[in-house]
């Protein structure tokens, strides 16, 4: 079920696998105030519905994140999910390197308490959340 949807992100639940997906396409000149606002409203999902297992979609998403919103992010959407029951994240990379590394840099370098990996399809990433 869709229960958030904007321009940049699409946010569906899936209750059953206590399951969110975000789908997220931005271009590259996305503003930082657009970006912060996004974040904002998968924050409020997350906290709404307080899934287990994450799919982040961001093979469309062009966005660099810098090292400060990097932080920021960490603060406002991931320790929150940590701390509401967040276990496992999976994530559909882009094929462009550098939002790649940003996505990749905020997740290990605050060495999280959730299992994580990157793939290239969706279908994989799903298979991968299932499993336990």
């Amino acid at each position: 079920m869709v229960v958030f949807e904007d321009k940049i992100t699409k946010i569906s639940y899936e209750k059953k696998y206590s399951l969110i997906i975000i789908d997220r396409k931005a271009a590259a000149d996305l503003s930082e105030d657009e970006y912060k606002k996004d974040v904002l409203n998968w924050a409020d999902c997350l906290q709404k519905y307080k899934p287990s297992r994450q799919l982040v979609n961001e093979k469309e998403f062009k966005y660099s994140v810098v090292p400060d919103l990097q932080i920021w992010v960490n603060q406002v959407l991931v320790a929150p999910a940590i701390k509401d029951g967040m276990k496992k994240v999976a994530f559909v990379v882009a094929d462009d390197i550098f939002p790649q590394v940003s996505i990749e840099q905020l997740m290990e370098e605050n060495k999280l308490p959730l299992e994580m990996k990157y793939f290239q399809t969706q279908k994989e990433a799903r298979a991968w959340l299932l499993k336990d």
